[in-house]
């Protein structure tokens, strides 16, 4: 669901809620009907109801997909390290929301190594190399460190 839809819901959810207050209120005036409603928790109920739907859609609509961006081609995802470190095939995924957010940067090895994980490839003492899928010849995530700290991130297709 995109956003737009999301906007459209919510505004359509907002729409309703004004217009069912004054029916519920006019309503009795209308129809020329001065009985009391005998159980009072009746009547609490049909104001409170709208409010707890709101509420189920509000849930529904803004925590059902917080893993997932909603994009055009559907294929990113999140940065997760439990996901990055269980299954490189899904790192691709996330490696657009690893460079976007910076995830990354101001980093020290040791943190990196820690966020990573330890499957890497070191070409030198300065670089961590990790692959981003299960490719005779993966693409490459390329960190550089500058005194230790992280310097340059690089993804290289294959």
């Amino acid at each position: 669901m995109n956003s737009e839809e999301i906007i459209s819901l919510i505004t359509l959810s907002g729409i309703l809620m004004v217009l069912y207050f004054p029916f519920i209120y006019f309503k009795n005036k209308w129809l020329n009907v001065h009985e009391e409603i005998p159980n009072k928790r009746i009547h609490q109920s049909l104001i409170v109801a709208p409010f707890i739907y709101m509420g189920i859609i509000f849930f529904v609509l803004f925590f059902s997909n917080s893993n997932l961006k909603n994009n055009s081609t559907g294929n990113e995802m999140t940065f997760n390290y439990k996901i990055w470190s269980q299954n490189i095939d899904q790192r691709k995924m996330m490696l657009n929301d690893l460079l976007e957010r910076k995830i990354l940067e101001d980093k020290t090895k040791k943190e990196i190594i820690k966020l990573l994980g330890k499957d890497f490839d070191s070409p030198s003492n300065t670089q961590l190399a990790y692959a981003i899928e299960k490719e005779p010849i993966p693409d490459i995530l390329l960190i550089n460190f500058n005194d230790g700290i992280v310097s340059k991130i690089k993804h290289i297709p294959q």
